[in-house]
């Protein structure tokens, strides 16, 4: 209660001072300095970005310039043949590719068939396009095989450019696929062709594929370096998008190393590019990447007000993605600051935009975050009610009657008080319990994550060690049955002579040992080669070029591959003072390819071309590579033969065959 007298004494003073006041109020209250409703001062920070009022006014600006380009080419499409439509149909491809992606590939396809129509030069940078519209809808085996079209394309047509294009497309797919070391050597090939022909827009784009490596590969220091090189070239050039784009991915490094000041001002640079240039479709997200490096230094005043600036921009140019993004660190922002109420808004709206539902834990922190809302929702209603009467009594004029008021006011204020803090001490109780429980029920489902992410990656590799990892995709997407015909493929069978004599001569241990450390060894040249193993029979090892994977140089491969294969057994003999000696067969044409089995799965090979191998293997000699006459023809001009005459071949009948004895010194 001394509290209450407390208040009741400052009462009367407190009524001599209103008159006084009620004047200077009303003004105030009428100047529309400050808000009625909050009384916080209406001031827009300086620097804002200010987004358009409606979607209507702010289309997004890619698509608008995209689109008068189009147009334009639309037009000189009903109006040109031959090489030049080829040129325009190959350009609409190209400028659809990133908003559109069913009419690029649609286009692109045109190019490319009437291309070979032609027999067109313009065959191997149509072929580009194609590839890169099936590498954005996420085709990458097919876009791999368009790519190397593409380069035996403009090996062809002696077109160097087209070439390094070519290459730096397939390190591409590779990248996207986690492949980076495959990744490295095209892309580094590509960038020494645009280097010989002092080609920079090519060395750009290599520098930027070259520095995205070695970001995924937390090498810093390097992606720094190429992301520098490509912003140096992009800024001769004059290139704004590009510029901006290199700028954008500097930032982001020094972000990932924690120099966040540093990562400021490059996003910052970027930022300015895009506005002096008009470029705004990627303001939002840059402003969603500023805004992230301020809440990651713990400026998360800064944060939000970049966010909210972005969030509007965003909204009014309708991109889901940025929207979902810049809702999470509002979110995150206002949390950190116990802005409950603003973080529960921001929360709702980033799980609104998510296609999939939240999970549970994020569930539990919606609930915990909702309850703190409901306690400053009510404090909020007290403090506006005390706000208002304030204000009547104000405009009222004082007096006794003013005095009976503001203490009965009073004597209910804390009343009102009394009972909200005993509210609030029992929810926060409550939230104290919840929190446990919340730590609880993330502690074990981390683990269960674990366990579950282990147990993936252990059948992800018993997987892909049954099947290839095209194969295993397909499998994993749904597909169920899985057959398909290739016109090109080489395959090759060997044998190890008299492996079953040996075998009863040492222990079964010593047996498995040895085959292990044999077939492991091959196994590494097929991996070496581009090559897939699809099966050991005994003491039998089958390989196969060009499925399910296109491989442009099969046969050859799988020539080096025998060479390889007949080292290796030499090593492991010197180690194991053996005298082992392999027969090898090979032959090239078409075979179909598919998965059998529903419990355990396995990948094979049938057909004409599969026979004729094994054929070659069982009637050739030891330690030589007996060849038919298709792998000759297809070899004859880089590989050395010795001509073995007509033999008599079970299920064959007379074939001509080879001995494959050596590489020619040029190709060597």
């Amino acid at each position: 209660m001394n509290a209450l007298v407390d208040c009741i004494r400052c009462a009367a003073l407190y009524i001599m001072l209103m008159l006084a006041h009620i004047t200077l109020v009303s003004a105030i209250l009428s100047s529309g300095i400050f808000c009625a409703d909050c009384c916080f001062v209406h001031a827009q920070p300086p620097g804002r970005v200010t987004p358009p009022k409606t979607a209507a006014e702010a289309p997004i600006r890619v698509r608008y310039h995209a689109s008068r380009t189009i147009d334009s080419l639309l037009n000189c499409l009903a109006t040109v043949a031959g090489e030049e439509r080829i040129r325009v149909l190959r350009t609409l491809g190209w400028e659809y590719r990133k908003f559109d992606l069913q009419p690029s590939f649609t286009y692109a396809s045109q190019a490319v068939e009437l291309a070979r129509a032609l027999h067109s030069s313009e065959l191997a940078a149509s072929l580009n396009v194609l590839g890169i519209a099936y590498r954005n809808i996420g085709n990458y085996p097919k876009a791999l095989e368009i790519f190397f079209e593409a380069l035996t394309a403009a090996e062809q047509a002696y077109n160097r450019r087209e070439r390094g294009y070519a290459l730096n497309n397939i390190g591409d797919v590779y990248r996207l696929q986690g492949n980076y070391e495959w990744a490295l050597e095209y892309i580094t090939q590509a960038r020494t062709i645009f280097q010989e022909l002092h080609y920079p827009e090519g060395i750009g784009y290599c520098c930027m594929r070259l520095g995205e490596i070695a970001e995924a590969k937390q090498q810093y220091e390097d992606a720094l370096r190429f992301y520098t090189e490509a912003w140096n070239i992009r800024r001769s050039m004059g290139d704004t998008t590009q510029m901006y784009v290199s700028l954008i991915k500097i930032g982001t490094i020094y972000r990932a190393k924690r120099e966040f000041a540093r990562a400021k001002e490059y996003y910052q640079q970027a930022l300015a590019f895009m506005q002096n240039s008009g470029a705004h479709s990627d303001v939002a997200m840059t402003l969603g990447r500023i805004a992230a490096t301020e809440a990651d230094a713990g400026q998360y005043h800064k944060a939000i007000d970049y966010a909210e600036q972005g969030l509007a921009i965003a909204q009014a140019t309708k991109t889901p993605v940025d929207i979902v993004e810049l809702a999470f660190i509002l979110q995150r922002a206002h949390a950190a600051l116990r802005h409950y109420r603003k973080a529960f808004e921001y929360q709702s709206l980033y799980i609104a935009m998510r296609d999939s539902i939240a999970g549970e834990e994020s569930i539990k922190k919606s609930a915990a975050m909702q309850v703190r809302y409901e306690i400053e929702r009510k404090e909020g209603e007290v403090k506006a009610a005390e706000q208002t009467t304030r204000i009547k009594l104000w405009a009222l004029g004082g007096g006794l009657v003013a005095s009976c008021v503001l203490i009965a006011i009073l004597i209910n204020r804390f009343r009102l008080k009394q009972r909200w803090t005993a509210e609030i001490l029992r929810q926060q109780a409550i939230l104290s319990a919840q929190a446990q429980e919340i730590e609880l029920a993330n502690a074990s489902l981390r683990e269960k994550t674990l366990l579950i992410e282990q147990e993936r990656t252990i059948s992800e590799k018993l997987l892909l060690n049954i099947l290839p990892a095209e194969i295993a995709a397909r499998l994993r997407s749904g597909e169920q049955h899985i057959a398909e015909r290739y016109a090109h493929a080489t395959v090759l069978f060997a044998d190890i002579v008299n492996f079953t004599q040996l075998s009863e001569t040492i222990s079964p241990e010593e047996l498995v040992t040895l085959l292990d450390a044999i077939f492991s060894a091959f196994d590494q040249i097929a991996d070496d080669m581009g090559l897939e193993k699809i099966k050991t029979i005994g003491d039998c090892y089958m390989l196969v070029g060009g499925v399910p994977k296109y491989h442009p140089q099969h046969c050859r491969s799988i020539a080096h591959a025998a060479f390889a294969m007949l080292r290796a057994l030499e090593a492991i003999n010197d180690q194991h003072h053996l005298h082992l000696q392999l027969r090898i067969g090979i032959h090239t044409g078409e075979v179909i390819a598919g998965v059998i089995g529903t419990k355990k799965f396995a990948y094979d090979l049938w057909g004409d071309t599969v026979n004729t191998a094994s054929r070659m293997e069982s009637h050739g000699e030891a330690g030589k590579i007996q060849v038919s006459e298709a792998v000759y023809h297809a070899l004859k001009e880089d590989f050395i033969f010795e001509d073995r005459g007509f033999l008599e071949i079970k299920g064959k009948g007379t074939m001509h065959t080879w001995f494959l004895t050596g590489i020619r010194q040029t190709i060597q």
